[in-house]
């Protein structure tokens, strides 16, 4: 499931959300996490630009090769990546290595484990979406809520 979201309606920029990061002065942060559990192999992307008001949510299953995940990067394009210090910690995780593999020069930085927390997502993009976007509130109750 994807979503991509204008997040300010009186902005004049028609560019496409799957090339985020194509203007020159743009700059694209995305954070990423995966399922543990059952849930190995669910993707989650949210990527959002610093310069322009778009944000891109995105969830998904993939395999073991992450070449879903891999491609959707590639479209974004980000400057720098976040992940869960724990993909860095502990436990071995391919998604890293896939990240590290394809996009050597990518800044990834990892990131506590408790910011990547749902309910707190969600309740700061009800924050945003309520006054700028209430299509993505009614997606987001119906997945989500």
């Amino acid at each position: 499931m994807i979503f991509s979201v204008a997040l300010n309606s009186s902005s004049n920029n028609k560019s496409s959300l799957s090339n985020i990061s194509t203007e020159k002065e743009d700059r694209v942060i995305l954070a990423i996490t995966e399922g543990r559990g059952q849930a190995r192999c669910e993707v989650g992307l949210a990527a959002i630009s610093i310069t322009t008001p778009h944000i891109v949510l995105c969830q998904m299953s993939d395999s073991q090769s992450y070449s879903n995940t891999l491609t959707k990067i590639n479209i974004i394009n980000p400057d720098e990546i976040l992940y869960p210090v724990t993909f860095d910690a502990t436990r071995y995780s391919r998604l890293l290595d896939q990240i590290k593999k394809y996009f050597p020069k990518k800044k990834l930085t990892p990131f506590a484990r408790k910011a990547f927390n749902r309910d707190n997502g969600i309740e700061k993009l009800y924050k945003v979406a309520l006054t700028t976007s209430f299509p993505l509130l009614i997606i987001l109750k119906h997945k989500y809520c």
